[in-house]
C-alpha cells in the first residue's frame, strides 16, 4: 500500500502534463509543416498574406557587401538576371546544411536567365562563422556566391526572416517576386519555383 501511495503523485503529475500538452497543443519548432488547403484557417491565411506583403515590399537595391571568399558584390549583380534565387541560411541550421548539395546541383543546371546566391546569417558578426560557412559550401560543392549581410541587407531582408532556411526570389531591379519559401526544398522544387517566377 505504501508503494502505491509513493507513485501516485508522480502518476498524477504525468497525467496532468499529458492533458495540458494535448489541450494546449505542441507547437513544432523550426520549419512550419505543410498543410492542405482545407486545414488552413482564416487566421493562417491572414498571417501568410501579411508575411507575403511584408516580403513583397522589400527593396534590395543599394547594398554593397563581401562574399565569404572576400569578393565585393553590390545590388547591381541582380541586373544580369531576370530572377535571382536567394537562399538565406545559417551555419547552426541542420536543414540548411542538408539542402545545400541540392541547391549546388540546381546551380549547375539552373534555368536560363536565372541565378542563385545565398546569404549566410551570422557571418556579419563572427569571423569563425565565415570559416564554417566556407567549409559547409566546400563540402556541398556549392559554387554560387555566399554573401555576408551588410547593414542594408540586415535591415531590409534579414530582419524579416523568422525561419531558416528561407528562400526569396528577386528580379533584375532587386524587388521580391512571389512568395518566400520557408524550409528546405529539393533541387526540383526550387527549379519549379524559379521557372514559375520567370513567367
Amino acid at each position: 500500500m505504501s508503494r502505491f501511495s509513493e507513485k501516485t503523485p508522480a502518476i498524477i503529475v504525468l497525467i496532468i502534463a499529458i492533458v495540458v500538452l494535448v489541450l494546449v497543443g505542441i507547437k513544432e519548432v523550426g520549419v512550419p509543416k505543410k498543410e492542405s488547403n482545407s486545414n488552413v484557417s482564416q487566421k493562417d491565411t491572414k498571417e501568410k498574406a501579411e508575411e507575403t506583403k511584408e516580403f513583397s515590399e522589400i527593396d534590395l537595391t543599394g547594398f554593397s557587401t563581401k562574399t565569404i571568399s572576400g569578393e565585393t558584390v553590390t545590388s547591381d549583380y541582380f541586373k544580369e538576371y531576370d530572377i535571382t534565387m536567394i537562399n538565406l541560411w545559417a551555419t547552426y541550421c541542420n536543414p540548411c546544411i542538408k539542402e545545400m548539395p541540392e541547391i549546388a546541383k540546381l546551380y549547375k543546371n539552373k534555368p536560363e536567365k536565372s541565378n542563385i546566391i545565398s546569404i549566410c546569417i551570422g557571418t556579419e558578426k563572427d569571423a569563425e562563422d565565415v570559416k564554417l560557412a566556407s567549409q559547409i559550401m566546400k563540402d556541398a560543392n556549392a559554387e554560387f556566391l555566399t554573401l555576408i549581410p551588410d547593414e542594408k541587407l540586415s535591415k531590409t531582408l534579414i530582419s524579416h526572416v523568422s525561419v531558416v532556411p528561407t528562400t526569396v526570389f528577386v528580379d533584375r531591379y532587386g524587388k521580391i517576386v512571389g512568395e518566400p519559401i520557408l524550409g528546405s526544398q529539393s533541387a526540383e522544387e526550387y527549379e519549379k519555383a524559379i521557372i514559375d517566377r520567370l513567367k
